[in-house]
C-alpha cells in the first residue's frame, strides 16, 4: 500500500479523560449533555474520566481564608452539578487546577494552567463545552477553545450550544485533505470507531487544485488539468477507506465536488446526513491559526455533532 496509509502508530483505545467543568455555571443542561456525549464517545472503554476546574486566582484574595473558601465553595459547586450523572468512568472528586499566581486574568493564563497540567497527566483527550454562560464560562467560550487548540498536547472533544446530545455514535464524519498532518489523526480516530463500532463517512472537498507556478497570471487550468488531480485524490481517498474497511471499520467515501467553503459543505452534510459525531485534524503551534480561521473554527461553532479535534503530531509519537 502506498506510504501515506502505512501504519507504523500505536493504536490505542481511550483510557483517560480530562473533562474541563464550569462550576460557575448555573445552567445543568450543557453538564447533562456532555455526560451523554461522553458516555457514547467512551462505549467499550475501561476509561477515568477526571473533571477539572480552572480557580482564577487574580479574582480572589490571596489571604489563606479566602482562598481556602472558594475551593470549598468549588468543590460543592462540583458536587452538585454532577451529582446523578450516568457516566461511568466519572470520579466523584474533581481536581482544581490554578492560574500562576500574581498574573493579570487572561485567556491564556488559565489555557497554560489546563495544559500545564495535561502534560502532567497525559490523557487521551480534553473535553470542554462551549455552551456555558456565567462566571468562568467566558474562558469555556470560542476564545478559550481556539487557545486551548492551538497550544494543547492532547486532543480534544468539543461540543457547542448548537450540539444536539447523542445517545451513540454510529454515524462518524472525518473530513480530511489527505495531508500527511490528517493521516495520523485519521489513524486515531479508526482505533476508536473499531471499539464503538461506528460507520465511517470520509469526507474530501475536491477543491480547485492550484495552477503549477510555471503557469502564467490569468491563464486558467485546462478542465484536463483539473480531472487529472481529482482522479489522483480520489485514488487515495479509496485507499484510505480500503484500509479502515481492512481495520473492520464500515466505510463510505464522501467525495464533495460543489463550490463553496469547505466548513460549510461539512456543516450542510452533517445535518443533512445525521452525522453523530465529526473527527477533524487541526496543526497545532502559531502556523495552526490560518486552518482554524478558515475550517475548523467554522465548524466548531456550527456544527450540530461533537466535534473531536485530533493533532497530528499525536499520531508520530504515538
Amino acid at each position: 500500500m502506498e506510504e501515506a496509509i502505512k501504519i507504523n502508530d500505536r493504536l490505542r483505545r481511550l483510557t483517560t479523560i480530562l473533562w474541563c467543568v464550569d462550576v460557575d455555571t448555573e445552567d445543568r443542561d450543557h453538564i447533562k449533555a456532555m455526560a451523554t456525549h461522553l458516555k457514547a464517545f467512551t462505549l467499550g472503554c475501561e476509561v477515568d474520566i477526571e473533571p477539572v476546574y480552572v480557580v482564577d486566582n487574580s479574582q480572589w484574595d490571596s489571604s489563606p481564608q479566602v482562598y481556602g473558601d472558594h475551593h470549598e465553595v468549588s468543590r460543592k459547586r462540583f458536587k452538585r452539578l454532577l451529582k446523578g450523572l450516568s457516566l461511568p468512568g466519572l470520579r466523584d472528586t474533581p481536581t482544581i487546577l490554578e492560574t500562576k499566581p500574581n498574573v493579570p486574568p487572561s485567556i491564556r493564563s488559565v489555557v497554560e494552567a489546563v495544559n500545564d497540567y495535561v502534560e502532567s497527566r497525559t490523557p487521551d483527550v480534553v473535553a470542554l463545552s462551549t455552551a456555558a454562560r456565567k462566571g468562568l464560562s467566558r474562558f469555556l467560550l470560542g476564545s478559550f477553545t481556539e487557545t486551548l487548540m492551538l497550544h494543547s498536547p492532547a486532543p480534544l472533544f468539543i461540543t457547542n450550544p448548537k450540539t444536539v446530545a447523542m445517545k451513540n455514535f454510529k454515524r462518524v464524519l472525518f473530513s480530511t485533505d489527505l495531508s500527511a498532518e490528517s493521516r495520523y489523526a485519521f489513524h486515531l480516530v479508526i482505533s476508536q470507531l473499531k471499539v464503538l463500532k461506528s460507520k465511517l463517512f470520509l469526507f474530501h472537498h475536491f477543491a480547485p487544485p492550484m495552477p503549477p507556478l510555471a503557469l502564467s497570471e490569468g491563464i486558467s487550468m485546462s478542465p484536463e488539468f483539473v480531472e487529472e488531480g481529482r482522479k489522483r485524490e480520489l485514488s487515495l481517498l479509496n485507499e484510505w477507506a480500503q484500509w479502515a474497511i481492512s481495520q473492520g471499520v464500515s466505510t463510505e467515501v464522501v467525495g464533495e465536488t460543489k463550490l463553496g467553503r469547505t466548513a460549510d459543505l461539512i456543516c450542510n452534510f452533517i445535518k443533512k446526513e445525521k452525522m453523530n459525531l465529526v473527527a477533524l485534524a487541526s496543526r497545532s503551534g502559531a502556523s495552526a491559526s490560518v486552518l482554524l480561521g478558515s475550517t475548523t473554527r467554522h465548524v466548531i461553532r456550527s456544527s450540530e455533532a461533537p466535534i473531536w479535534v485530533l493533532h497530528p503530531h499525536l499520531g508520530k509519537s504515538s
